[in-house]
């Protein structure tokens, strides 16, 4: 695994537009890019109360500098680390394709 993670490293000519979906994965990219470079991070949220609890006890928050696009896609409040640092969309379920692809437009990406 460590080898393809080099050979693609290898061959990226620009860091990647990072998209999580559900609260566990906005979790662990938050984690990712605290340490790796992206191009933006996209955290599209359709969290219950069980996903809640969950991360809440197995996946805390990771907060890093953000130096790139940031849009939370959802209905809850984002990290307030990232206060001042991020784009908020609420949440049209079953649009969530189309808000992505609306914000990507909007900054030019």
């Amino acid at each position: 695994m460590l080898e393809l993670s080099k050979a693609t490293s290898d061959l990226s000519f620009f860091p990647p537009l990072l998209v999580s979906h559900g609260e566990v994965a906005a979790r662990i990219s938050q984690k990712f890019v605290s340490n790796k470079p992206v191009s933006g991070l996209v955290m599209i949220d359709q969290a219950s109360e069980e996903s809640t609890e969950l991360c809440q006890s197995e996946f805390p928050v990771s907060e890093f500098e953000p130096r790139f696009p940031i849009c939370m896609i959802s209905n809850k409040q984002a990290p307030e680390f990232l206060d001042g640092w991020i784009d908020t969309v609420e949440l049209e379920k079953g649009n969530e394709f189309k808000q992505l692809t609306e914000w990507m437009d909007d900054i030019g990406m």
